[in-house]
């Protein structure tokens, strides 16, 4: 993958949503005594978001009072086949995966067999870091984000391995990399130390990490379709992954390769995942199997301590959602989204899952009604508008680039109503390059020049794309006007210090 490529995709996914003029509101009232009424409004919410957002599937469940109150699955598990998502459908629930983790090594902690404030290298002779700072990291640092060890830059998912040896082998590559910061000073997410984590569990388990999981933790609780090895799930059951290309596209790779499993690769469903809220919620047990005591699921969803950066127990997200408690876990990978929050103080907790990167727009119209719901309180009137990035996108895939700019144009004339920002065209130009439709991206980062001369990334991808062109002198030009905008723009540093070599 080109320089240019990864940085087109890359701003592509993280791209913040923005809204245009037409607006079509849902009002979800409280959930009434029978529970009827508030089920119904869910069902209208989700079908609405899933058509502005372009979303091909999803699958939401919901648990209260400690019962399963709702469960179902919405659109289709891949637009090539049109098959419906039901509740047994299997999503690539991607970081949903951590508390996983997090559970096996408290569960081995709890029985005696590791320390969870050990150094990793106790359980892995050959785990090294090319940072003399490394030997202070402890397990309890790794869980909680606050090792310093980088996050992974590459998942390979477009080569994908399974064999036994995966998790090890990419344990035993990161002897050249360096810590980020001294270790149990700040917080930054690291998908790279939970792949160790794993290979503990490994080792420490004598099984595989997707053994011991499945052995110990996803089949006592009656999680029968849930693996975090794809070659084992039911290939009936599993959905595919939708990108955004222009439109809602099947894409082209899984998010699968065995080195990452313990960071990404659960498989589950909403009927799963059901009973793991269950098993949290109920205090570590369901129906008589015991996974962990309460006091230890307690010590999981605790602040461990005060850093800079996101609050963190043992994996788990802490926060205040809507003046109740809320543990959480998210999930993105390519061509999937998911999310889950228990809230322990009212015994409630729900899941999401899709199979399309957009579906990240949806999410939060979603948690924010179901926590509210959740609650027996009247959510506020929302207003969900179809982004700039979707409506412009469609009008350049049906009917080309000019018709693109005019509808752009369109929608930008009325600032009362635009909402869109300088990512947005940025969005679309990375779209327009993984086509192939190159002139078209040009177009687009040149239209969001003149909309934005002060955005220091739109001169960035310019120098991208004319140096991807051979325009060595343009692109030049273009870093240095990024730079001017912003003189600690990294990627721009860097491009120049590549040019003049």
């Amino acid at each position: 993958m080109t320089l240019v490529r990864e940085m087109f995709v890359g701003l592509w996914c993280v791209a913040p949503f923005g809204f245009v003029t037409t607006a079509t509101a849902v009002s979800v009232p409280a959930r009434s005594s029978s529970g009827a009424s508030w089920e119904a409004q869910v069902d209208r919410l989700v079908e609405h978001l899933m058509k502005t957002y372009d979303i091909p599937g999803m699958a939401l469940g919901v648990v209260q009072d400690g019962e399963v109150v709702f469960a179902k699955g919405f659109g289709v598990k891949s637009r090539a086949t049109q098959e419906p998502v039901t509740t047994r459908s299997l999503f690539h629930m991607a970081s949903v995966s951590k508390p996983f983790v997090a559970t096996a090594m408290v569960r081995l902690a709890e029985e005696g067999q590791l320390d969870l404030d050990a150094s990793p290298g106790e359980y892995l002779d050959y785990f090294e870091l090319d940072d003399a700072r490394a030997e202070s990291i402890t397990l309890r640092h790794m869980l909680t984000h606050s090792s310093g060890m980088p996050d992974v830059l590459d998942y390979h998912w477009d080569k994908p391995e399974d064999d036994d040896e995966c998790l090890e082998r990419y344990v035993r590559s990161l002897s050249d990399r360096q810590l980020l910061f001294e270790p149990n000073t700040r917080r930054r997410y690291s998908n790279m130390a939970f792949e160790v984590l794993g290979d503990v569990i490994a080792k420490v388990s004598e099984q595989s990490f997707e053994d011991y999981v499945r052995n110990e933790i996803l089949r006592p609780l009656g999680m029968k379709d849930s693996s975090f090895f794809r070659p084992e799930t039911d290939p009936t059951l599993r959905t595919t992954g939708h990108v955004t290309r222009l439109r809602s596209v099947v894409s082209e790779v899984y998010p699968y390769h065995r080195a990452h499993a313990p960071s990404s690769t659960l498989h589950s469903n909403v009927d799963d995942m059901l009973r793991w809220i269950l098993a949290n919620l109920r205090g570590g047990t369901l129906d008589d199997y015991e996974f962990l005591p309460k006091y230890r699921l307690e010590e999981m969803w605790t602040l461990e301590e005060e850093l800079p950066g996101s609050e963190v127990g043992l994996s788990w997200f802490l926060d205040d959602s809507h003046g109740t408690r809320l543990v959480s876990h998210g999930g993105a990978d390519t061509g999937f989204r998911s999310y889950l929050g228990l809230l322990p103080d009212r015994n409630a907790g729900f899941v999401m899952m899709s199979n399309s990167g957009s579906a990240s727009r949806a999410q939060g119209w979603v948690q924010d009604a179901l926590i509210e719901l959740l609650q027996d309180r009247p959510i506020q009137r929302v207003n969900v508008r179809a982004p700039v990035d979707l409506e412009v996108g469609r009008v350049l895939a049906e009917h080309g680039i000019e018709r693109a700019v005019s509808h752009y144009q369109l929608l930008r004339s009325n600032p009362a109503t635009f909402a869109g920002n300088e990512r947005h065209l940025l969005a679309l130009a990375g779209q327009a390059k993984e086509l192939g439709r190159n002139e078209d991206a040009l177009a687009l980062l040149e239209l969001n020049r003149e909309d934005y001369p002060d955005s220091a990334d739109t001169f960035y991808f310019l120098g991208e794309w004319h140096r991807e062109n051979g325009e060595r002198a343009s692109a030049i030009s273009f870093y240095e006007e990024a730079l001017e905008k912003s003189p600690a723009h990294e990627g721009s540093l860097q491009a120049l210090k590549l040019l003049r070599e």
